[in-house]
């Protein structure tokens, strides 16, 4: 495109986007109006001051609008880099962190070396009053003639025209973005060293209506200025993309098409990759100054997008009319402001009436007629002889309903945008109890209601991160890097990938530094979590205090003594567990010998057993005989007893048993000394039931045996 048609399409996107924006810049102005105080409109001026009145001001407005604005800036969070989801791979999460934390480091460090905070609430502060404002991002080469410096600066809502046919808040369908700005020659000469001759020629133009309600053609001195435009317009280009058949990565390539198909020839991976046309989503940029083209390409520093984010107040896009599909914090205030200012002008006329309320005179009564218009105190009117008397007119009484009138208004115009009075401090009630219990609950229902604004700009915050990180990629060296963040940037900081997969701009507590969010982090992990293994001399290594080093050797010496008395304590609790293993083996050894002892003596008996019943076995049969024949005797024997047991039973004079029983005995004991003889039992039960044997008597013995149960 030559310069002739890129003017020419500058024009006609200015003339098509001012068409349909001009009834918003119109209620945008009387917007930014009515915060500054200036609420009158020039049909009420004049009106008014054809009745000798004042058109007094009581500016509403600007104390809400700064409400918002100032908490805002109490509580403004930082904006950092962060790692999405963790790689399966424990050294490529390891790496995509440090990456992060690099990006993170440098975004912070130009947020405030650059001012990008304080133009952040200035865009904020701007859309709350206009609707909608911009952050400008750029690089200044004036202390880095290399690398540069990446810098931030607010555009107003009057120095810029954007597409009106755009509904997505981050611009994706915006197609063009015209700007204007006036500089000074050196300005000039800076920013165009190559056009320096040219500009110190070039003298200031004629306004050609465009951007009316920018108006700074010139210095605080009234020297003029040269006109500086740009216009941004997305296009599409031709790019050739690599890519990989088996894997389906691809890569976009910039060379040459015959020289790549060369390479891939000689390296044997042709029929592996494959090269395919496509047409890639591009930004033209054109800056003109005084009319005079002095560039023409790709967007100058790399963004590949526009260099702008906006932040809105409040934006429904599926509105048709610009002027109410975009509005301001202001815009619903501004009817109920203007019924105050005019209430209460009425009630201070009416207070001043009533001072001066007027006299009813005849003609040619007084001597001064002025004397009659004149207020104050002693105030003497001279009347002619033979005139009649001025009669005072009585002043009309002021309507009790005004003043509850001007309170409802001014209630309305707090609580209509979505604010209440506890969001200034100021309970309704005078019951101090019932207000501090309501004043949170009721605080934090206005804020509720103004979610909105806040949610714009943290998407305006997003948006901003993301454009840091392409800006940084592709403007700033490894050396630059490494002086900033003081280590060298890892391999995956230069990926493009990396800020479109691998990283997502977050919110952060403020801190001037990483190391002060560090130590935030920290001492957040430490409060939050009772188990947090973190000791307290890793938090205070990294706490921003002064004279540090003392607490730090104080705590370092405690947390010894506290591990030689965990130490000890760990050495007894070993101990005793070690005499407690040996008492428990002891315990087992003994138990295992009694068991021992015990399937020794259970062994020895049933081998006894087992002798025993093979002599059984062994045993003739004949001697079995004679013995059940012995026995066969004895049991006749011992019935005949029992028929002659009186006379038997009697015991002679001279103490000894004369009974025939002293034999059984000395059968029993020869029968026993039988059976022990052949392994029979030693004890001889009768087969007859009824029969109780005794034990063996003595001889000499009186204990009578063998007695009968009948």
């Amino acid at each position: 495109m030559n310069e002739r048609d890129s003017k020419k399409e500058f024009n006609e996107a200015y003339a098509q986007a001012s068409m349909l924006w001009a009834g918003w810049y119109t209620q945008t102005h009387t917007d930014i109006k009515n915060y500054l105080g200036d609420q009158w409109t020039h049909q009420d001026k004049n009106y008014i001051k054809g009745e000798d009145r004042n058109t007094f001001v009581f500016n509403k407005i600007k104390r809400a609008v700064e409400l918002i604005d100032g908490y805002q800036r109490k509580n403004i969070l930082t904006l950092r880099i962060q790692a999405m989801e963790q790689s399966n791979d424990p050294r490529a999460a390891m790496v995509q962190d440090k990456t992060a934390s690099q990006f993170s480091s440098i975004v912070l460090w130009l947020m405030q070396y650059a001012g990008g905070y304080q133009v952040l609430n200035d865009c904020f502060s701007g859309a709350l009053k206009t609707a909608l404002n911009f952050i400008r991002l750029y690089v200044d080469y004036t202390d880095d003639m290399v690398n540069g410096d990446i810098k931030f600066m607010r555009v107003a809502y009057n120095q810029i025209m954007i597409d009106p046919y755009f509904s997505h808040r981050d611009f994706s369908d915006c197609s063009y973005i015209l700007f204007r700005e006036f500089i000074t020659k050196e300005e000039g000469r800076v920013l165009f060293p190559k056009y320096a001759g040219e500009i110190e020629k070039m003298t200031a133009l004629d306004d050609d209506s465009k951007f009316i309600y920018f108006k700074t053609e010139k210095d605080l001195m009234g020297d003029p200025k040269l006109r500086f435009d740009e216009f941004f317009k997305r296009t599409v280009k031709p790019i050739k993309i690599i890519v990989d058949k088996q894997t389906g990565d691809y890569e976009e390539f910039t060379g040459n098409k015959k020289n790549l198909v060369e390479a891939l020839r000689v390296s044997g991976v042709g029929d592996r990759v494959e090269i395919i046309d496509r047409y890639k989503p591009t930004v033209e940029h054109n800056v003109w100054l005084n009319d005079e083209l002095m560039y023409q390409g790709p967007e100058a520093f790399g963004l590949d997008d526009f260099p702008y984010i906006p932040i809105f107040a409040y934006f429904d896009p599926e509105y048709d009319d610009m002027k109410w599909k975009l509005q301001s914090y202001v815009r619903s205030m501004l009817d109920p402001q203007q019924e105050v200012n005019k209430r209460r002008s009425k009630i201070i006329d009416i207070m001043d009436s009533q001072i001066q309320s007027g006299w009813t005179v005849e003609e040619d009564s007084v001597v001064d007629p002025a004397a009659l218009y004149g207020s104050g105190q002693g105030k003497v009117i001279w009347k002619k002889k033979g005139k009649p008397d001025p009669i005072k007119i009585p002043p009309g009484e002021l309507p009790q309903g005004m003043f509850q009138l001007i309170q409802v208004l001014d209630k309305d115009i707090m609580e209509i945008p979505g604010g209440n009075t506890e969001m200034f401090g100021s309970p309704e009630t005078d019951n101090i109890e019932i207000s501090g219990i309501l004043s949170k609950l009721r605080t934090g229902a206005g804020l509720t209601l103004l979610q909105p604004l806040f949610d714009n700009l943290r998407f305006a915050k997003k948006l901003l991160g993301q454009k840091l990180v392409t800006l940084v990629q592709k403007n700033y060296s490894p050396q630059k890097v490494r002086k900033i963040v003081k280590e060298d940037p890892t391999p995956e900081f230069y990926s493009k990938d990396f800020g479109k997969y691998d990283c997502i701009p977050t919110e952060g507590i403020l801190t001037d530094t990483q190391k002060q969010m560090y130590f935030s982090q920290l001492l957040y992990m430490k409060e939050k979590f009772s188990d947090c293994p973190i000791p307290w001399d890793v938090i205070l290594e990294a706490a921003p205090m002064e004279n540090k080093e003392k607490v730090l050797e104080q705590i370092r010496s405690a947390q010894q003594q506290q591990q030689k008395v965990e130490q000890m304590q760990l050495a007894m609790q070993m101990l005793t567990m070690k005499l407690g293993q040996a008492k428990t083996i002891l315990d087992v050894a003994s138990a295992k010998e009694k068991i021992a002892k015990s399937e020794m003596n259970r062994a020895i008996a049933s081998d006894e057993h087992m002798q025993a019943v093979k002599k059984m076995g062994q045993m003739e049969t004949q001697q079995l005989k004679d013995l059940m024949e012995l026995v066969e005797k004895m049991e006749v024997w011992m019935s005949g007893e029992k028929t002659a047991a009186p006379e038997q039973g009697a015991i002679a004079e001279g103490g000894e048993s004369m009974s025939p029983r002293y034999e059984t005995n000395v059968l029993s004991g020869i029968l026993n000394q039988q059976t022990r003889d052949t392994g029979l039992p030693t004890v001889l039960q009768s087969s007859r039931p009824n029969v109780v044997q005794m034990p063996g008597l003595t001889p000499g013995g009186r204990k009578r045996v063998g007695r009968t149960k009948r």
